[in-house]
């Protein structure tokens, strides 16, 4: 899925007769015609389609009766910062409902939204997407998405034939039944440089799950210490999945795919990623499958990726009999990469997966299997490069070939300057010539 440009030209109608409404209260209030102040109710009540709402920085709490903000038309709403503009429903209430319009979300910290049971036997859409329930267009750039809930997507449930993106945002402790922090069902979405840390499925898909022929791409994101009973990081139950320079560390299942389960018609590619810590048996009843990845449908293929030192260095990739395992090449598997510093345990964020200097992962990818920059991984809006930087916006090659992982390590030897050289120099000169006089001087 190649990047949408400015998704909200796609997603407002007029965006020539669009205005922006500023919120000047942070109470949740509803009046008949507005007060003098305006809340954010009432700024979406009184919008047109393709106006902007912005927030100020403050905590804004969803109060009864009024329940979710219910997004009846096409809107974009902007918050002043990630970090302090808050949007709070108080454990007690879903945050947006955009069912039947699109939705373009920036610069908001999303938490304690609640909708629907954890009990799994609810559908949607009556209780899924904690923060946020789309049923069309969605772009979410720059978000905070903490502690919200749901039956099906604990922050957000996507669905309907639509080309969604998700892009610099956070994904913390939340949880639900299916899909820990989101939800896919028949779209195409993309999530890049997004972080999900502490996310809980209580059954699969600890961040992620989707089905029904969806089309999913990750890019140059990080998973740690997600659980759930299956596929920690992300359970596909059908469809396309595409996972580019992405780390999955220190995730956690019960049953099956510490890290990802596929269970279906999926076509999974995996290229340029480091996959290790994580663990399939979290209870130790001896019944885990697949600490890094389970195949049990489906197909994986796996390029210039590390998957290695997971709980059960031998249990890292199961492949079922309805599943097939294509190796492109440039892989580092069950090999000790020879990390900084490995993951502890499970489930955890600790670690570092960066590579020592003497890392048999050095130099183990293969150039030709380096995609294009379709998603601009730096920004400078040339898509026909190769993929030019690291995980950590470090060069990708730094020798002439590319390494495996998610992370970039130089074997260049360090010589010293001009300078370094004129230093130690007269520092040897000097050492000497002190040398010589006490020589002289105990003769």
């Amino acid at each position: 899925m190649k990047p949408i440009p400015f998704l909200l030209c796609l997603l407002l109608a007029n965006t020539l007769y669009s205005k922006t409404i500023t919120v000047t209260t942070t109470y949740d209030e509803l009046h008949f015609p507005v007060g003098s102040n305006i809340s954010i109710r009432e700024a979406i009540r009184d919008a047109a389609a393709g106006d902007e709402i912005f927030i100020p920085n403050g905590v804004y709490y969803l109060t009864n009766p009024f329940g979710p903000f219910a997004i009846d038309k096409d809107l974009a709403i902007r918050g002043e910062s990630k970090e302090l503009t808050i949007i709070d429903g108080r454990n007690r209430y879903q945050l947006f409902n955009a069912r039947f319009n699109a939705l373009s979300v920036q610069n908001l910290t999303l938490q304690n939204g609640k909708i629907g049971n954890l009990d799994g036997r609810n559908f949607c859409p009556s209780e899924c997407g904690g923060a946020i329930l789309a049923g069309r267009k969605l772009f979410v750039k720059n978000c905070l998405f903490k502690n919200n809930q749901a039956a099906n997507g604990g922050s957000i449930h996507m669905s309907g034939d639509t080309k969604n993106e998700i892009i610099n945002c956070e994904f913390i402790d939340n949880i639900a039944a299916v899909g820990g922090a989101c939800r896919v069902s028949s779209n195409e979405v993309l999530f890049k440089n997004c972080l999900f840390k502490h996310n809980n499925a209580l059954t699969n898909g600890g961040c992620i799950q989707f089905s029904f022929t969806s089309k999913v791409t990750v890019v140059q994101s990080k998973f740690l210490a997600n659980i759930s009973k299956t596929g920690a990081v992300i359970r596909a139950g059908s469809g396309e999945l595409t996972i580019i320079q992405c780390l999955m560390s220190g995730n956690s299942t019960s049953i099956s795919g510490g890290a990802i389960y596929l269970n279906g018609n999926v076509n999974a590619t995996i290229i340029q990623s480091t996959i290790s810590g994580n663990k399939s048996d979290s209870d130790e009843n001896g019944i885990g499958v697949g600490d890094a990845i389970r195949v049990f449908r489906g197909q994986l293929n796996i390029a210039n990726s590390i998957i290695a030192m997971n709980d059960d260095n031998s249990n890292n990739i199961n492949i079922d009999q309805d599943g097939i395992l294509n190796d492109l090449g440039g892989n580092l598997i069950a090999i000790d990469p020879l990390f900084k510093k490995n993951v502890p345990f499970a489930p955890s964020e600790e670690g570092d997966l960066s590579l020592q200097s003497i890392s048999p992962a050095i130099n183990k990818g293969v150039n030709a299997n380096l995609p294009k920059d379709d998603f601009d991984f730096d920004n400078d809006f040339n898509l026909s490069e190769l993929l030019p930087v690291d995980l950590q916006n470090n060069l990708r090659i730094k020798d002439a070939r590319v390494d495996a992982g998610a992370f970039e390590q130089s074997l260049n030897i360090i010589i010293p300057t001009f300078s370094e050289w004129t230093l130690l120099v007269y520092a040897l000169i000097i050492l000497n010539i002190g040398l010589y006089f006490l020589n002289k001087k105990y003769a």
